[in-house]
């Protein structure tokens, strides 16, 4: 685990102090869990853990069959949400690169996606071929909900 000032007691249970003052005995909903603030540590410490999912996730084959894995789906969302994270852009080309996944399965998730109005799809202005794709801020905020549980979780 990594040694970092967010990993302090302090930092890592706000989410739930926060849950606790509000009086709630549910678990926060994903609006109010992505409206907590985040501190820098905090960002760098998310990018980390999504990044190290995606990281073990394109390297399971190297010890199991590729065929026990299944979920392009959660590959291209990981993707998503790491170039959210660090607000960068992909490309439909570089979407589920790492996890292997075929174009035509990324093409039919993206539409996907796209119909129940979670990514929006984005023109470059310089090359009429390239489209970006990014999250929307439901989404992001739904991912960013997980990652905190996750990562709280982890820490028990």
């Amino acid at each position: 685990m990594p040694t970092n000032a967010f990993w302090s007691t302090d930092n890592i249970v706000s989410i739930e102090r926060q849950r606790e003052q509000a009086g709630l005995s549910r678990p926060m909903r994903p609006k109010e869990i992505a409206a907590a603030p985040i501190s820098v540590d905090g960002l760098r410490l998310e990018i980390q853990f999504v990044t190290g999912l995606i990281k073990s996730r394109s390297c399971r084959s190297s010890f199991l069959d590729e065929s026990f894995f299944g979920e392009p789906g959660w590959d291209i969302l990981l993707d998503l949400y790491l170039a959210h994270l660090n607000q960068t852009k992909l490309t439909i080309g570089s979407i589920g690169i790492d996890a292997k996944t075929p174009q035509t399965t990324v093409l039919r998730w993206l539409d996907r996606l796209e119909k129940n109005n979670q990514i929006e799809r984005m023109s470059d202005p310089f090359d009429k071929r390239r489209t970006y794709i990014a999250l929307k801020e439901d989404l992001a905020d739904q991912m960013h909900a997980w990652c905190a549980q996750e990562m709280m979780k982890a820490l028990r």
